[in-house]
């Protein structure tokens, strides 16, 4: 899924792993605004790591090829949605 829409093929994980953040830290209120429904500072980590993986890419080819959930509940739902089309 991708903002509750289901995702075409071509969109849908290569590879899904599932891990568990034993230290979250909570979002600064200054990333609050930006990120309404993230509630783990270290989300930031991935829009990061796209942002370098994208940096010399053309416009065109940025591609969003690292996803991760923004709280427990997307996660959960996540994981829900994937196992149930998959098993």
């Amino acid at each position: 899924m991708k903002n509750g829409k289901k995702m075409k093929e071509a969109e849908k994980p290569a590879v899904l792993i599932i891990a568990y953040d034993f230290y979250p830290v909570p979002l600064d209120k200054r990333y609050k605004k930006y990120y309404p429904y993230v509630s783990n500072r270290n989300f930031l980590l991935k829009i990061n790591l796209r942002n370098e993986l994208n940096r010399n890419q053309p416009r065109k080819e940025i591609r969003s090829i690292i996803h991760s959930s923004d709280n427990t509940l997307d996660a959960l739902e996540f994981i829900n949605t994937y196992t149930q089309r998959t098993s």
